[in-house]
């Protein structure tokens, strides 16, 4: 004790430094393990006087801090500091006897939990925060019962006793806050990593017993938890979410009194959090807790992210709290509102708690108490009844509004009379006639309303089925005047959409959809515009005002400006209403099938039983085609060449704004300020230039949108169909294909040819997908090709700008569509950037060209069930196979409550509804790696791609073709024409290790993996599990291996060549491409290969293959 102060603070630094560094990750990695355990077995041994000095220590300098010793104060501070790190690293034990130990006071562990409990109250030096931070880090961990019992019982009694000796405290909260959000995070902590002592208790749920002395203290130390909620800081109090979330979600929590007695804490909790700050008066002083925020979050910005995180959580326990406590929620509710509506106080923030408490209450539950439904109506009663004078009150309004949903289905008396209500929201405007454009804050309250009335009409769609007839005229009477903008008819569309699926005569059905769908179709088919753009591409330029050229002053004339928005909006927006209307009714066909459908092709008069949708596919599938191949002739080289040429005319080939701002580091502020691929102009003023590249993206999109959702619907293969095919088959043609800048391509790739890979039926494989993909496959192979060409010492080459436009049109008319053409248009990814700077064009290049690359190979990994829906049901079913082995399900977090039913690889619940479609999916799932990989015109590109994608440099194409190259050889391996194939793939990864690009950092070992896989498979006869995982499993041989392997050597094929899902084949007879290419690298040769050779087959797990072929290869001089 009476050590010198250096000696000491030594003596202490080096024991935290010892047990910190041997407890560190890191550190372990740079030491030897032996030395490591001779450390920490020094530690062990002399514990129990390591402990009790350390005790007798913390007492001591107590006293002497007591009587007012600065060196103690920081002494004991530093001791404080060394038990904190004990309670991280070392046995819970040392903190606190355990009861069961040895009676011998000498090898007792001293009680250093009372310390830090009591040492709360002392504030001089942080003395306090150590201690905390000390309890932190023992709560972080899982305590022993006996452990855990003494913190829950005597923390909540020794901290209300430094709560009024620290009340004294001068510096008043501000002091006492470092130290309160301490110990919010160990009352947290305290819970979540103990919650089975609680769950599992059933002295403490559902009900905690007053005669149980455990239970009372669960329940202080629960109600000191709702005290801390309450925190005037609600950071301290969003601490505790995540816990409260997990104590609510526990079946047993939920039928008793701990949520029930504690939801108004809770509930209040939320909405003091929820409601935003007003900044400006923390930053300028004036707000009567500005010091405390700038505490804690510093800035506005700091401040907006947290409040975004914490409002999700929040939602979430609000939700489950309702679910629990539907009357005291509801109530609750009530009496906020009444306090908030008159005023608009925290009325915005109070509008999504609506939404989360009727969430809670209503949504998902078959039977609803009298008195929940008794308060809701009159909640609703009282929003029907509200009227603002101010636009921000009627947005908060449509909120309150659509927070009514779930109720409705339970009670839909009033449902009509809210819906007549957002009709009027969806059509307001503040003067007549309607301003152009119209204000900000209406079109937000307009599309506010719309998105209401579509989620009042999905949730509700049975309970209005009865007032078609008043729907329909309404509504009509809405979309026949010129009230509301081209979104708002969309939101009306499709909230009657919603509506008709509910109609039970499919008579009906039918003829409410085809009268919704009335006016686009016939625009589609009869509108002259439409006419005019879907016949040539020089009738979309001179729609949308590019031809004749344009003048400045023709293309900032107001009435020029709008006449040409208009006709554009009008084909736009009636193509958006048919996508929109037919992804609704697909949504809800699929959600209602009950079986597959068969795998063939299907009438649209039975297709549409399930979807009324598919009956207009017929009339409006030519124009849809007709206009998108207008739209990609427009890029054809003398046209192109031609709009280069002119300087406003080149500004229709140029990125949007909106691509630009994703692409670089703009923002839209810069947009709006000084326009980005315009300058000094964006499409929110009245100018057409910058509106045209948007336009002729929207021509590209929309169009192969709808084509997607004609694959998923399935009514391409419909025999009524047929005569439309060689025309779509044209449009996708090579000739069109090469047209194509890769944003566009990439827009074809994940919106048609994905929905198309995954919803045809297997039987028509071979007559629709053929020669749709061999082309596609075929084009993107030799366009990836192009754009990953160095060119000066780098990948691409520099895109035209505004400044070189003219040299790229005259290069375009010379190269005349030629390959050669092609190959340079490819490499700079067919873009033009407009006024860009060059930092810019390079970054806009660069993410282009990795996305092809990334676009290609998810589409191909999804066809091959390696991500995607299909690779979910994949890893479905070998959870289920698992699950057998089992016997038994782990408790997972389900909605409102922790349950053990059976559940998905992706955590939800799993219904018959699954079992059902994943029998399909896996007969699929097979037919088409088998179509894919064995149909000569389609399997050779797309194989050579993912080959040639190894080397490109891109780690994550690599890693993502990685895949695809495991998943070709399970299928693929035990077949001897893939032999060539095969030794290209093998070529170009061993090149890849050997040369060590600095791009593959971190894809090394998948590379080598890929490398095994193939020489295991296709040379050693040792079949692997799936994505080259596991030991080499070795076939039989036709003779004993120890000479090595040789020509005259053959292997009986593994059990699992006809399912390449468990891992696949071998090669029967093996190959020498590969050993010759390992042969023939320098300093190798035919000696160190059967060297390798005998290594692989003595040692067949993956870690010791892996090694011998890293070190095989890591041994060249060009390594």
């Amino acid at each position: 004790m009476s050590s010198s102060r250096p000696s000491a603070t030594v003596a202490l630094k080096s024991l935290i430094s010892t047990i910190e560094d041997c407890c560190d990750g890191d550190f372990n990695s740079r030491i030897p393990q032996s030395r490591r355990n001779d450390v920490m077995q020094g530690l062990y041994e002399r514990a129990p006087d390591l402990l009790n000095l350390l005790y007798s220590y913390l007492m001591h300098h107590y006293n002497q801090h007591q009587a007012g010793s600065p060196e103690s104060t920081d002494l004991l501070n530093l001791a404080l500091q060394l038990g904190a790190t004990i309670c991280k690293h070392m046995p819970v034990t040392w903190t606190l006897a355990d009861p069961s130990e040895a009676d011998d006071e000498a090898k007792r562990t001293p009680d250093f939990l009372s310390i830090y409990l009591h040492l709360l109250r002392e504030s001089k030096e942080g003395i306090n925060l150590t201690a905390a931070k000390a309890l932190t880090n023992l709560t972080t961990r899982k305590l022993q019962p006996y452990l855990w019992n003494h913190l829950v019982t005597h923390l909540p009694p020794k901290l209300g006793e430094a709560q009024q000796i620290l009340d004294s405290s001068p510096s008043g909260l501000l002091g006492l806050l470092p130290l309160h959000r301490e110990m919010a995070t160990v009352l947290a902590n305290t819970v979540s990593n103990n919650v089975a002592k609680i769950t599992e208790n059933k002295s403490i749920v559902p009900d905690p017993d007053p005669a149980c002395q455990m239970a009372v203290a669960v329940s202080n130390f629960l109600d000191l938890m709702t005290t801390f909620m309450a925190h005037p800081v609600p950071e301290v109090g969003g601490r505790m979410v995540n816990t409260w979330v997990l104590l609510c979600r526990d079946p047993g929590i939920q039928k008793g009194r701990i949520i029930k007695d504690r939801a108004k804490v809770l509930l209040e909790g939320y909405l003091k959090s929820s409601e935003k700050i007003d900044w400006e008066k923390v930053e300028d002083g004036t707000h009567p807790l500005a010091a405390l925020y700038d505490e804690v979050w510093g800035d506005v910005e700091e401040y907006e992210t947290w409040l975004s995180d914490i409002k999700g959580k929040l939602g979430i326990l609000i939700r489950i709290v309702s679910y629990i406590t539907p009357p005291i929620s509801l109530k609750f509710l009530h009496s906020a509102m009444a306090a908030s509506l008159p005023t608009l106080t925290s009325a915005s923030s109070l509008s999504i708690f609506a939404d989360n408490v009727m969430q809670g209450a209503f949504k998902g539950r078959e039977d609803v108490d009298a008195e929940s439904r008794a308060v809701a109506g009159e909640i609703a009663r009282i929003l029907m009844g509200w009227e603002t004078n101010s636009d921000a009150g009627r947005v908060i309004k449509i909120g309150f509004l659509e927070s009514l949903t779930h109720y409705f289905s339970h009670s839909p008396e009033s449902l009509p009379t809210i819906i007549m209500q957002l009709l009027n929201f969806l059509s307001y405007t503040p003067v007549e006639p309607l301003p152009d454009p119209l204000p900000p804050n209406i079109i937000v309250l307009r599309r506010k309303a719309g998105t209401a009335l579509v989620s009042l009409g999905k949730a509700n769609s049975a309970s209005l089925v009865q007032y078609v007839s008043e729907l329909s005229s309404a509504t009509s009477e809405l979309l026949n005047s010129n009230k509301l903008l081209p979104p708002q008819r969309i939101h009306l569309i499709e909230f009657l959409t919603c509506v008709s699926s509910a109609i039970q005569d499919q008579e009906q059905k039918i003829s409410f959809v085809a009268s919704i769908l009335s006016e686009p179709a016939n625009i589609l088919n009869n509108d002259p515009t439409f006419r005019q753009m879907s016949s040539s591409s020089n009738g979309i330029l001179q729609t949308l005002g590019i031809e004749p050229p344009p003048t400045p002053a023709s293309v900032t004339d107001p009435a020029n400006v709008s006449a040409t928005a208009s006709e554009f909006s009008k084909v736009f927006m009636a193509m958006n209403q048919l996508l929109s209307v037919g992804k609704r009714c697909d949504e809800r066909a699929k959600a209602k099938l009950t079986h597959n459908l068969p795998e063939q092709a299907i009438p649209i008069s039975q297709l549409s039983t399930c979807d009324p949708f598919v009956q207009i596919w017929p009339s409006i599938l030519p124009p849809i085609l007709a206009i998108l191949n207008s739209t990609i002739q427009v890029w054809s080289p003398s046209i192109r060449a031609t709009l280069l040429n002119h300087d406003l005319q080149r500004y229709a080939l140029a990125l949007s704004d909106e691509e630009a701002v994703v692409a670089t580091q703009k923002t839209m502020e810069d947009v709006q300020n000084s326009g980005v691929v315009v300058l000094g102009t964006n499409k929110r003023k009245i100018n057409l230039v910058p509106r045209w590249g948007g336009w002729m993206n929207e021509l590209h999109n929309c169009p192969l949108q709808l084509l997607g959702l004609l694959a998923s619907q399935r009514v391409l293969f419909a025999p009524e169909m047929q005569p439309f095919v060689p025309n779509l088959v044209s449009t996708f043609s090579d000739a069109n294909l090469k047209l194509m800048e890769h944003r566009h391509f990439v827009q074809l790739l994940k919106q048609f040819i994905e929905p198309l890979i995954h919803h045809t039926p297997a039987s028509l494989y071979s007559t629709y997908l053929t020669s749709i993909l061999g082309t596609i496959f075929n084009h993107a192979s030799w366009r990836l090709a192009c754009t990953w060409k160095v060119i000066n010492g780098k990948p691409g080459s520099v895109p035209p700008s505004s400044t070189t436009s003219k040299a790229a049109a005259t290069d375009c008319s010379s190269g005349q569509g030629s390959d050669t053409w092609y190959e340079t248009y490819y490499a700079y990814c067919g873009l033009f950037v407009g006024d860009l700077d060059e930092n810019d064009s390079e970054a806009i290049t660069e993410k282009t060209r990795t996305e092809l690359s990334h676009c290609w190979a998810d589409m191909v990994q999804s066809a091959l069930a390696l991500k995607g829906d299909w690779a979910l049901t994949l890893a479905n079913i070998a959870k289920e196979r698992d699950l057998k082995h089992k016997g038994h399900s782990k408790a997972v977090p389900g909605g409102y409550v922790t349950t053990k039913q059976k559940t998905n690889a992706d955590g939800t619940i799993r219904t018959a509804e699954h079992e059902v479609a994943e029998q399909l999916k896996s007969a699929r799932i097979d037919a088409m790696s088998r179509y894919l990989l064995f149909e000569p015109n389609v399997a050779g590109p797309l194989v050579q791609t993912a080959i040639n994608l190894l080397s490109y440099p891109d780690a994550h194409t690599t890693r993502r073709c990685i895949k695809i190259c495991h998943r070709v050889v399970e299928n693929c391996a035990h077949i001897p024409e893939y032999s060539n194939l095969f030794s290209q793939m093998f070529t170009t990864a061993v090149n890849q290790i050997v040369a060590e690009p600095k791009w593959m950092v971190g894809v090394e070992w998948d590379v080598i993996a890929l490398i095994r896989d193939l020489y295991c498979r296709l040379v050693l006869g040792q079949a692997l599990l799936p994505g080259g995982q596991g030991p080499g499993l070795q076939c039989e041989p036709s003779a004993d291996l120890s000479s090595g392997i040789n020509s005259n050597i053959t292997f009986t094929q593994h059990k699992n060549v006809t399912s390449p899902r468990d891992g696949g084949g071998v090669l029967q007879n093996p190959s020498d491409l590969l050993r010759n290419t390992l042969a023939t690298l320098p300093g190798s040769g035919a000696d160190p290969v059967m060297k390798l050779e005998q290594q692989m087959i003595n040692k067949r797990s993956a870690k010791d293959q892996v090694r011998t072929n890293e070190q095989e290869e890591g041994s060249h001089p060009a390594k």
